[in-house]
């Protein structure tokens, strides 16, 4: 006989201590879920960064649906196909034919031919061992003009070698061909979101007179192309390592790492390592000194207005949420949950700190099962959540409602994170209908 599962109890057997765990050591992995909040993007929208480009999605049809709805939802339904892949194609030996003549098909009724195709295949592609290399030489060698990129939708890669992010973020520059280097051009890579053009790293650069490139400004194929120009490639999130490296190999140049901080000295720290890298002079004291110092009277500001409001933090708000969580705990704001699976490894120095000075914040995780139940058993309102997964597992209606950094970087991140977090505990959003909106901001990146 099934028996009803008390889900407020499971929820308390979910839920650890910041002090009663180690370092990524706080969940074991198992059966996954997938929260209703939907605003991180996924490959789909990644892809369509490139302007002028087109998408072709090839794997079975109930695969199919969710990239459908994913450009039905960002309008772009002209710059993505499908192939479908039916059950005699896994046995019969056409697959690579099918492919390969789908996707001439597709290009043949295109009204416009685009610069660059991307085609992506499954993981049943894999398993079936097929001609992967023959099948994109055949398509180059058919369409001179065209750029055809292999791209990857396989789930069944999430936890073994490259992620199907870290792929997508190479393929992302593929089509890059090198060309001469400017020693007055740099860019951002890997970004979702156009970096805040406040923020040090802009500033550092307009000081010494460097152009920054981002893919997320470019307007059409020729200024994504002109990003090859850049003499340095920097980026924010660690998952873009793999194309950092892939980008430097093929077109030369250097690439930097700058962690996202939003700890004071960890900023300059950062700012002070892109300059050293470019050798290019940094920003004054006094700046550093003025930041500092509006930042402080922001936060002092903004606890007057919150008092003792709980507050929950989600990972897919910022890459150092434990970062940020420090900066709040440390200016007396009551961080009561953080939500997070795993952290990232330059995280650790904020984990120990966490742990030892604010021993009962607690860590709850995203995709356990269990966190099904979580939206039912939360009094309604009784967080201030930064981020949507947060939000919608706390239940509240006041949440920054902002994926993936939304741009924001150092002094400027950190007053820009002040601002919405006020704006959020004064007005309320209608969560359940925001966080259903996938590839939160995409429509704004996305030029042509």
């Amino acid at each position: 006989m099934l028996k009803k599962i008390e889900s407020k109890k499971i929820l308390e057997n979910i839920e650890v201590k910041i002090s009663d765990v180690e370092f990524n050591k706080m969940f074991k992995s198992g059966l996954e879920y997938a929260t209703v909040a939907r605003g991180t993007w996924n490959i789909s929208h990644v892809g369509m960064l490139i302007p002028e480009s087109h998408q072709i999605f090839v794997c079975a049809a109930n695969c199919l649906r969710g990239v459908v709805l994913t450009a039905a939802e960002i309008h772009s339904m002209d710059r993505f196909s499908t192939i479908e892949v039916k059950e005699n194609m896994l046995y019969d030996g056409s697959m690579e034919f099918v492919i390969i003549d789908g996707v001439i098909d597709i290009v043949e009724k295109l009204d416009k031919k685009p610069k660059v195709v991307l085609v992506y295949l499954s993981c049943l592609h894999h398993f079936l061992g097929i001609d992967i290399d023959m099948i994109f030489k055949t398509l180059n060698d058919k369409y001179e003009d065209i750029d055809f990129i292999d791209c990857y939708m396989n789930p069944t890669l999430r936890k073994s070698g490259l992620t199907p992010d870290e792929l997508m973020r190479i393929r992302l520059y593929r089509p890059l061909k090198k060309i001469d280097i400017k020693n007055n051009v740099v860019s951002i890579i890997g970004n979702d979101f156009p970096l805040n053009e406040n923020s040090e790293i802009y500033k550092v650069l307009n000081k010494n007179n460097i152009i920054l490139k981002d893919i997320t400004k470019c307007k059409n194929f020729d200024e994504y192309l002109s990003i090859a120009e850049s003499f340095a490639y920097i980026y924010l999130f660690k998952a873009v390592a793999p194309s950092a490296n892939d980008l430097t190999n093929r077109l030369l140049g250097k690439n930097i790492f700058i962690s996202n901080s939003f700890n004071f000295d960890e900023i300059m720290i950062e700012i002070k390592k892109l300059c050293d890298f470019l050798n290019i002079k940094n920003l004054d004291k006094e700046y550093y000194d003025e930041r500092i110092k509006i930042c402080r009277e922001k936060l002092f500001e903004l606890k007057n207005i919150l008092g003792d409001k709980k507050i929950c933090i989600d990972y897919t708000y910022t890459t150092r949420i434990l970062s940020l969580a420090k900066l709040l705990l440390d200016n007396g704001f009551n961080v009561d949950r953080i939500y997070a699976d795993a952290f990232q490894v330059e995280e650790v120095d904020d984990f120990s700190y966490i742990k030892e000075k604010f021993p009962n914040v607690k860590l709850m995780p995203t995709v356990n099962p269990i966190m099904l139940y979580s939206n039912d058993n939360e009094e309604e309102d009784e967080y201030l959540a930064i981020g949507q997964k947060a939000a919608y597992f706390s239940n509240t209606n006041h949440f920054v409602n902002i994926v993936e950094g939304g741009g924001m970087f150092g002094f400027e991140g950190i007053i820009d994170t002040v601002d919405l977090m006020r704006d959020a505990y004064l007005n309320k959003k209608n969560m359940r209908e925001l966080v259903k909106i996938k590839g939160l901001g995409c429509e704004e990146c996305i030029r042509c």
